[in-house]
């Protein structure tokens, strides 16, 4: 199960904990936190985002971490308490407060004690780590190798809601679960101008399997909307993971540039 914790730095200094500690014990009421969980702090205005991810790896009936210094308890103070591991920051704004209301969060709700984290909202953050590792090259590592910062992208939850207004399922198929469906950039993030970056136009809702194949270059569009799809990809391959020749998705005259940039940069001619 994963949690939102909320956090008020005017009252506890949650920045200089985590960078000069590894490890938290944090007041969980009543709650039925467990071991394993996963925990995600959201700092109150003005930032008003999660900014860290942690993972429960203990649990007492007494504090015994001591972070007097940024404003925690004595140790010895009873009450229920978890003890957090720190796992990542995230970067820039975090996860800002108007994409947590798009994808699972109340709007009515006042951010100021741990409720569980929101299915919608989880995956997305998913995503984003998963994004973050492949961009710089991290997938595969593990323990200390794994880089511990997040980039998180401006916009990105009304880029994702944009396209899922439009598309409503997959572009190349029926899938049509919040839960599995990415927001795909076409020219890819990293190469696009900030205007780029949040227009529905350079973007594709696609399912796990035709994401990855769309995302590695496996598989692009003519302006038509018809599919490419790279002799890389064996025959075997393209039946598991539900290629045809015959796919198309829709297209308009905006997308054709995006299109075009994917076709000549991205995918394996």
């Amino acid at each position: 199960m994963s949690w939102i914790f909320p956090c008020n730095k005017e009252y506890f200094d949650i920045d200089g904990a985590f960078k000069n500690m590894e490890h938290l014990d944090w007041d969980i009421q009543n709650h039925k936190v467990e071991v394993g969980d996963y925990v995600y702090i959201y700092v109150s205005a003005p930032e008003s985002a999660i900014r860290y991810k942690c993972v429960v790896t203990d649990l007492s009936d007494m504090k015994t971490i001591d972070d007097s210094a940024y404003g925690g308890r004595p140790t010895g103070y009873r009450a229920n308490q978890a003890t957090l591991k720190f796992l990542y920051t995230y970067t820039g704004p975090g996860i800002e407060l108007s994409d947590m209301r798009e994808l699972g969060i109340n709007a009515r709700f006042s951010m100021q004690s741990i409720i569980h984290m929101p299915e919608e909202l989880e995956e997305y953050i998913n995503r984003i780590e998963e994004e973050s590792e492949m961009e710089e090259g991290l997938e595969g590592l593990h323990g200390e190798e794994r880089e511990a910062v997040i980039k998180v992208r401006v916009n990105q939850g009304r880029f994702r809601n944009g396209l899922l207004r439009k598309y409503s399922h997959c572009c190349l198929c029926a899938v049509s679960s919040q839960a599995l469906l990415t927001a795909s950039h076409i020219k890819p993030w990293t190469k696009s101008e900030p205007e780029e970056k949040t227009d529905i136009n350079n973007g594709l809702l696609l399912c796990p399997n035709h994401d990855r194949l769309f995302d590695k270059g496996f598989i692009s569009f003519d302006n038509d909307g018809s599919i490419i799809i790279s002799e890389e990809l064996s025959e075997n391959d393209r039946m598991f993971l539900n290629v045809s020749d015959s796919m198309t998705i829709e297209m308009n005259g905006r997308m054709a540039s995006f299109i075009e940039y994917h076709r000549e940069n991205v995918f394996r001619g």
